[in-house]
């Protein structure tokens, strides 16, 4: 079992390819994106996986002024997001569909591949709750 990440400006749809959006800020409460370079028919919107909106806040204002968050910190909260629900019961519903599906699932948020982002982080997440996934950054 593989799960894949992917910018999605890069990210292209097929019929094998189940693209999931774990954006927060990017995109409306339609799970639509304003940007015309993401095609927003071409995936699903999962946005409890995405970080709080006052943590992705947090980490872009910090990235602005003298006082950046750390990706340490960052991590340590958005983990711990993760283990609340509603978002500890959407990753076990992701787990699940990435463990069964016959498609090529594919994490997509708007950091770029070489980037720190909460994307890589989801992914760690899902190989340690199940150590059978192998997880590529395409």
């Amino acid at each position: 079992m593989t799960l894949f990440t992917q910018c999605i400006y890069e990210f292209h749809t097929s019929p094998d390819t189940l693209g999931i959006s774990v954006m927060s800020r990017h995109t409306g409460s339609n799970g639509w994106s304003e940007d015309l370079r993401i095609k927003n028919d071409s995936y699903t919107w999962a946005p409890d996986l995405a970080p709080s909106d006052s943590l992705a806040g947090a980490w872009y204002r910090s990235q602005r002024t003298g006082h950046p968050m750390t990706e340490q910190e960052f991590t340590a909260l958005y983990l711990e997001h993760l283990n609340q629900d509603p978002q500890k019961a959407t990753l076990d519903l992701l787990l699940q569909l990435v463990l069964t599906t016959q498609r090529k699932p594919v994490l997509l948020c708007v950091e770029p591949r070489d980037a720190f982002c909460h994307r890589r982080l989801l992914a760690q997440r899902c190989q340690e709750l199940a150590p059978q996934l192998t997880v590529v950054h395409l």
